[in-house]
């Protein structure tokens, strides 16, 4: 099972970036990971799943302005 995503990193391209919190994973996410289906048709429910999910932890008050401050600050380096 592969559990690193395949990566492109270009320069002056645009990046899409996915956060998943810990608590977004719950027993329906893990019964869909230890079922028979094949690893595509799993990450497709879970991804389906998770897009709808209230599950996890969000991006709040400080925590969104740091990102965004970091976001912006690595933009004026390139």
């Amino acid at each position: 099972m592969h559990t690193k995503l395949h990566h492109i990193n270009l320069k002056e391209h645009y990046q899409f970036v996915t956060f998943r919190t810990y608590e977004s994973v719950d027993e329906y996410v893990k019964n869909i990971q230890n079922s028979t289906d094949t690893e595509k048709i799993k990450q497709y429910k879970i991804d389906q799943y998770l897009d709808r999910s209230q599950n996890g932890a969000y991006f709040f008050d400080d925590a969104i302005d740091i990102m965004i401050d970091t976001i912006l600050a690595e933009d004026e380096n390139m």
